[in-house]
Parts: C-alpha cells; sequence; structure tokens
C-alpha cells in the first residue's frame, strides 16, 4: 500500500532594527580671538663715527707712505748708489795693484773694515713722537619711534546647541521561505527525509 509522505517549513520574516540615538548634544561655548602686537620701543642710538689720523706717529717711526719715502730717499739713494760703485771700483784697483805683494793683503784688508765697523760710532735720538689727531665724523644721535602695539578680540557666539542624531530604520525580508515536499513510499512512512 502507498503511504503519502509530506515535508514542510513555514516560512520565517526577519527584522533588522537599528534604533535611533543622539550621538552629541551640546551647547556651543563662545571661542575668543585675540589679534595682539606686543609694544615696541625702537629707540636706539647710532654710533658715533670717529677718525683717526696716525700718519704722523707711525711716520716717526719710520713707518712712511710711498710718496713721502721716495721725496725723503729719492736723492739720497742715487748719492748711495754712486758713493758705492766709487767705493767698490777703489778697492778693486786696490785689490790689483797690492794682492800680488807680499803679506796677506786680502786677510789684512778684511780686518781693517771689520774694525771700521766695531769702532764707528752709533748714535741714538730721542725725540716727541706726535699724537694722533682725532677727529668725530659722525656724532652719536638718539632715533626711532615708540610703537604702542595693538589688541583686537572678537567671539564666535553659536545661535543655537549641536545635535546630532542617528534615525532608526526597520527593514524587514525573508528569513526562511519555507518548503512543502511529498513522495510516497511503500508500506511505510518515511521519516528520516
Amino acid at each position: 500500500m502507498l503511504k503519502l509522505n509530506i515535508r514542510h517549513s513555514l516560512p520565517q520574516i526577519g527584522l533588522r532594527i537599528q534604533h535611533s540615538r543622539v550621538e552629541q548634544a551640546h551647547d556651543e561655548q563662545p571661542v575668543m580671538h585675540t589679534n595682539r602686537r606686543q609694544a615696541r620701543s625702537n629707540k636706539g642710538s647710532t654710533q658715533a663715527e670717529l677718525g683717526a689720523d696716525s700718519y704722523r706717529s707711525r711716520h716717526s717711526y719710520g713707518n712712511t707712505n710711498m710718496t713721502d719715502f721716495t721725496r725723503e730717499n729719492g736723492q739720497r739713494g742715487i748719492g748711495d748708489v754712486q758713493s758705492a760703485v766709487a767705493a767698490h771700483a777703489r778697492e778693486s784697483w786696490s785689490m790689483i795693484e797690492n794682492a800680488a805683494k807680499s803679506g796677506n793683503y786680502i786677510r789684512e784688508r778684511a780686518e781693517q773694515i771689520r774694525q771700521a765697523d766695531i769702532m764707528e760710532q752709533r748714535y741714538l735720538v730721542a725725540g716727541a713722537i706726535p699724537d694722533p689727531i682725532t677727529t668725530v665724523e659722525e656724532p652719536s644721535r638718539y632715533v626711532g619711534d615708540i610703537d604702542t602695539g595693538d589688541t583686537d578680540i572678537s567671539f564666535d557666539l553659536a545661535s543655537w546647541p549641536t545635535i546630532q542624531i542617528t534615525t532608526g530604520s526597520v527593514e524587514t525580508y525573508i528569513r526562511d521561505r519555507g518548503f512543502l515536499r511529498q513522495w510516497t513510499t511503500q508500506d511505510r512512512f518515511d521519516i528520516y527525509a
């Protein structure tokens, strides 16, 4: 005998629910903005410019410029060269005439020159050294202005509080569609199908 087997499942509805919530709600605090320029004293003094002419002092020590050196020593240099040439010429002729004679002329001549250098009188001259000439080229001056500074203050004020709300939602869907199955078996019910 044939047996009718039936197996079924009912459909199921699912709900996804998101509750509404308040994320934040607060009053905006006033915000103060300041723009400040500090007061400054831009006053100061300039350095005085001094001129110092120390050439007269340096010249007394022998440090001269080229113009003075050539003026003072030009003629003396020419005379020194002429006298040196004449002395060398005389010494050369003396060597020519006396070197071949008996005795040691060259050694004796060198000894005479050495003794003359030793016996030469040297003099030190003490004199007053002139002071440098100091001049004020530009006097010191008091310059600059005073900046009194400035302060600006402003406020940002909100007219209403800040509120953020996430709205809720409900979504329905079919979680299980359900089914209905039928089949037949011979002489028994199929309880495991």
